[in-house]
């Protein structure tokens, strides 16, 4: 997520150079919040990454099983009885279909937790969009009130030169 991050806030400031000032004038407290703030998401992204490997490792269970089951069937196969042969297949269908069903759980927890990263970087790009924007305006106001400024002295030197050319200061 942090080289995300980093690729943005580049792309940001090869687009609008001011953005990169503006990226720096950020306060403090406001970083220290959306470093909590990915701190928190890592934390659950980490969290929904143990799940995933409890559900990793009941699939990995299911198939010890399954091959367990296979070497059985071979076993009875073998013997030639009929009857277990009807109870090796039903077994080995219970099987197949509980497998199918943990893949499917899988794939649902995959597509929910994948779905929460979006969001929660969607969240992250657009509250640091408004942060940039904020300051950026900040930083605009800043730079009209100086170019105000130095409008009027300069104003005021050009008068002062005029007056001293026409000889009022003698």
């Amino acid at each position: 997520m942090d080289t995300f991050m980093d690729k943005l806030a580049e792309k940001r400031n090869t687009q609008n150079p001011s953005a990169s000032s503006a990226l720096k004038n950020i306060p403090k407290n406001s970083e220290f919040r959306s470093i909590q703030q990915t701190n928190m998401k890592r934390q659950q992204i980490q969290q929904s990454f143990l799940n995933e490997a409890f559900i990793m490792d009941q699939i990995n269970t299911l198939k010890e099983l399954q091959e367990n089951k296979k070497e059985e069937i071979k076993s009875f196969v073998m013997d030639g009885n009929g009857k277990q042969v009807e109870l090796i297949t039903q077994s080995m269908s219970e099987l197949t279909q509980k497998e199918e069903e943990i893949s499917r759980r899988l794939e649902d927890f995959i597509h929910k937790e994948s779905v929460k990263c979006y969001r929660n970087i969607q969240a992250v790009v657009l509250e640091q969009t408004e942060i940039l924007k904020e300051n950026e305006k900040k930083n605009l106001k800043l730079v009209k009130i100086g170019l105000g400024i130095v409008s009027l002295l300069t104003l005021a030197n050009l008068a002062s030169f005029f007056a001293y050319i026409l000889g009022y200061f003698k």
